[in-house]
């Protein structure tokens, strides 16, 4: 009869019992445990993120004309070469006027000396030199009776090398391209000379 009296102890009992079973195993191996399926979850979620952005970035990538990407990456290097070409606007300046003598060969600068006897040709020749590819930066012009000298020197640009990801969101170049095609309209590519060294690539204008 003396344990009857205590039966309604039991279930408390055991339940404490249970509660401090479970927190030792939750404070010992099974933290161990819970720690590694939070992680499991978390790797699980940048999983899913890096998918989106791979599966966004190929639908972009299945709509590129690789075509017509290569064109604009010729146009871009025909107007700013990635190597300094100094025999490419040697024919540039032969090509706008006729040139008696250059120097500064082995700079980066040009010293040229035109044969022209009045100043509209002179401008001619300059008008002629602006619309040429690769592009030429005209720094100064003296121009004396029959004679005009300019410093000029070309433009070209090495390319940079950039690290990317295969998840890098790709840029936003479209309307930059498109900008720059607009600005080379009516340009024309150099008539590169026979004794350049260099294939005669004849006179070829701009496609764009």
């Amino acid at each position: 009869m003396r344990l009857q009296r205590w039966v309604w102890l039991v279930y408390p009992l055991l339940s404490l019992v249970f509660m401090v079973v479970s927190l030792n195993f939750l404070l010992g191996q099974g933290a161990g445990w819970l720690a590694k399926l939070q992680s499991q979850q978390k790797s699980m979620e940048t999983d899913q993120q890096r998918l989106s952005k791979l599966k966004t970035k190929l639908d972009l990538l299945k709509n590129v004309q690789v075509s017509k990407e290569k064109q604009r990456l010729q146009l871009l290097n025909n107007a700013v070469p990635t190597t300094n070409q100094l025999w490419v606007l040697i024919s540039e300046l032969k090509q706008a006027g006729v040139v008696s003598n250059y120097s500064g060969v082995n700079d980066a600068e040009l010293t040229v000396n035109f044969d022209v006897s009045e100043i509209s040709k002179l401008k001619n020749t300059v008008s002629i030199l602006e619309k040429l590819l690769p592009l030429v930066d005209v720094k100064t012009i003296e121009f004396t009776e029959g004679k005009a000298k300019m410093i000029v020197d070309s433009r070209w640009k090495l390319v940079d090398s950039v690290a990317t990801s295969v998840t890098d969101v790709l840029p936003e170049y479209e309307s930059v391209v498109a900008g720059v095609e607009s600005k080379l309209q009516g340009y024309s590519l150099v008539q590169l000379q026979q004794n350049s060294g260099s294939e005669s690539a004849g006179f070829r204008t701009n496609p764009f």
